[in-house]
């Protein structure tokens, strides 16, 4: 024990629990993750551009964050696995800065400071660190500002490195400002830092303040520089600081306003996302296997905490955690949590970004998380005076913190299951599409993606040739860029689309509609077909016209894939959306002895339809061949699994009779519409 005891009270022994309950929360599931949002096109321009393209790419918002693409994308290329990994051990080194950081400042009460990073560590109002390559950027960054702080403490101190401290902090603070904005607030409670510092050292609070003053004013000039910089020479071309324009035009009703939603982000990020965390997953919906686990881990992570504190169990000076008044740490803790806390959301209410607990606003809580962590510690500092209660609560408070992060990995890991299903579906069914197309599609269902993220996969798989700043394809989201990018759904409106360093170019005229709604198949939309179909609402439905099936390529050698190193092998064929996908593109070519031929293996499944037109296809293909009964039976077993479908039936019936023109056909067509129903004979 005593023997344990020394190795968790080392350096090193901190370190290592600090990540092993990092990995518990955020890196069990690594192996089963993959690419999200902002990831993709970050991912797309390492294919196409090479790393020195970032520093385009980045050039109109973050020219600095650019450098930093091209070095980490030069080391870790395009496989998940080695980017997730990176993404971890960014958030370890962030919290160990901060807790070298704090000790710092608070060298006399270590297991409090040790608590501190331990929150900090698996704060849960942020759950996107599953987005690795976009996130471990801004956990490095993260990391510079904590090492800032630090150095700054050692400058203050008079240490015999107190020159090349004040220098290292600078660089760092500096570097980590010009980069990303987002931790501009932290920069904010420097001169509250100085002053619990100095404090210590002076007795007169004149000298105090004009000490902070002076130990403030470098790093005031490197503010100075940055915000003309940021201002005047890159501007704000994708964050425009709409509340400066508010107050301009209205400045009473802006700022209350303002003060709203400040005192909301404050609940939010504070207090709020502890909440969350201690409430626990639904079993019907996480799954009774994945409950166990979480348990598990929530389980692990407090004993591990818990541990990491009982370790530290040396009582420095001034730390009682019996008995005794209330504790003077807690009261700072409080203080300076709080006001980092304000200061810390300013970079997204400027631009008045919306704060919230869920993907994928959340990314703003990250300014927050030093002052969240604070008052936190601070709280229970002043709540818990005796010294088990504190042990407990505090190491229960990180386990179930810890259970949330891997409640949000657990819905990353299903997210890419749904993403690599669509990416098959997606090729199966379009096997090579002609450069220039617009792909409209619904909104995605699919979680932790959007439109723009689609667009940077979508050009890996169907242009992997490409090396330049011409964007072959775009993919739309209706129910987003209708009436921005997507100006009108009548045809021949020209589309222009920027996607930082590339451009796309197009027109209406040729665009190609999907339709996405797990669990049922993804949908090419074929005006012919699907004109009638119940599924299709408002805004799709506006734009089933502007479809063109004619554009897809049969004949591309190779087809479109997903690219082996980030998907893995192809799934198993003996799939229900295998086989429509295939049958339907067949049936688009005319290709009916392939579509039966499919059919004959699709209808031997276990796994059956859940979409009861996706049998439309198959009953066209029995039509063709003659084989009557079989083509009305499906149609049978369409109507009597949705109803809704019944037009589409009666739709699909015409055709067949009208292509077809034999008296077979119109025998079969008349009994199909008397069960169906159908109207107008």
């Amino acid at each position: 024990m005593d023997r344990t005891r020394r190795a968790l009270r080392s350096p090193w022994g901190i370190a290592s629990t600090l990540l092993a309950i990092i990995l518990l929360g955020d890196g069990l599931l690594i192996p089963w993750l993959g690419f999200y949002w902002d990831d993709w096109p970050m991912m797309w321009f390492l294919h196409s551009l090479g790393p020195a393209g970032f520093r385009d790419v980045w050039a109109m918002d973050r020219p600095m964050l650019g450098w930093w693409f091209q070095l980490t994308t030069t080391l870790l290329g395009v496989q998940p696995l080695g980017w997730h990994i990176f993404a971890l051990l960014a958030r370890w080194l962030s919290s160990l800065t901060l807790w070298w950081a704090l000790t710092l400042l608070w060298p006399d009460h270590r297991r409090r400071v040790l608590l501190v990073a331990l929150i900090f560590a698996v704060y849960p109002g942020f759950q996107q660190i599953s987005i690795a390559v976009i996130y471990s950027h801004y956990f490095l960054i993260l990391s510079l500002v904590n090492i800032s702080l630090g150095t700054m403490i050692v400058a203050v101190r008079r240490s015999a490195w107190r020159r090349w401290a004040l220098c290292l902090s600078l660089l760092s603070g500096a570097l980590s400002l010009f980069t990303m904005e987002f931790f501009l607030g932290m920069e904010l409670a420097r001169p509250l830092i100085l002053w619990l510092v100095l404090r210590r050292q002076e007795r007169s609070p004149a000298r105090v303040f004009r000490r902070v003053l002076r130990f403030w004013s470098p790093y005031l000039l490197v503010l100075g520089i940055y915000l003309p910089w940021r201002v005047l020479l890159v501007g704000f071309r994708a964050y425009k600081p709409t509340l400066l324009q508010g107050l301009a035009v209205n400045a009473a009703q802006t700022a209350t306003a303002l003060i709203s939603t400040v005192l909301g982000d404050l609940w939010q990020a504070g207090v709020q996302a502890w909440l969350l965390a201690i409430r626990p997953p639904q079993v019907s919906e996480f799954g009774r296997l994945s409950t166990l686990i979480y348990w598990g881990v929530v389980g692990l992570g407090g004993l591990l905490a818990l541990s990491l504190l009982k370790g530290s169990d040396i009582v420095e000076q001034g730390e009682k955690l019996e008995g005794g008044g209330r504790s003077a740490w807690g009261m700072e803790a409080l203080g300076l949590g709080a006001f980092a806390l304000l200061a810390g959301g300013w970079p997204h209410w400027i631009p008045q970004l919306p704060l919230e607990l869920y993907f994928p606003f959340d990314r703003f809580t990250l300014g927050l998380m030093f002052g969240s962590s604070l008052l936190v510690a601070g709280a229970l500092d002043l709540l818990l005076r005796a010294r088990w209660p504190w042990l407990l609560v505090a190491a229960a408070l990180v386990g179930l913190s810890v259970g949330s992060h891997f409640e949000a990995a657990t819905a990353f890991r299903r997210a890419w299951n749904e993403q690599r299903a669509f990416f098959w579906q997606l090729t199966w069914r379009i096997p090579g599409l002609e450069p220039g197309t617009t792909i409209i599609t619904n909104e995605l269902p699919l979680p932790y993606v959007t439109d723009n993220s689609i667009t940077g996969a979508f050009n890996w798989m169907y242009a992997p040739e490409v090396r330049s700043r011409r964007l072959p394809y775009v993919v739309y989201d209706i129910d987003t860029r209708l009436g921005r990018g997507l100006k009108s759904t009548e045809p021949g409106v020209p589309i222009l689309q920027s996607y930082r360093a590339a451009t796309f170019r197009g027109s209406t005229s040729q665009a190609l509609v999907l339709f996405v709604a797990p669990p049922r198949c993804l949908h090419v939309v074929d005006p012919v077909l699907s004109d009638s179909s119940p599924l299709l609402g408002p805004p799709i439905s506006q734009v089933v016209a502007l479809s063109r099936p004619e554009l897809i390529r049969v004949d591309d050698e190779p087809g479109a894939r997903p690219p082996e190193t980030i998907f893995g092998p192809e799934p198993s064929r003996d799939s229900w959306c295998y086989y429509y996908q295939k049958a339907d593109l067949a049936r688009q070519q005319g290709e009916w002895e392939r579509v039966v031929a499919l059919g004959e293996q699709a209808f031997a499944l276990e796994d059956k339809p859940n979409d009861a037109s996706e049998r439309i296809p198959f009953i066209e293909g029995y039509a063709h061949m003659g084989r009557w009964q079989r083509a009305l039976e499906i149609t049978r077993q369409a109507f009597e699994h949705e109803r809704a479908v019944g037009r589409m039936l009666c739709r699909a019936w015409d055709r067949i009779e009208r292509d077809l023109a034999s008296q077979a056909a119109r025998d079969a067509a008349s009994r199909a519409r008397l069960g169906l129903g159908c109207s107008g004979g």
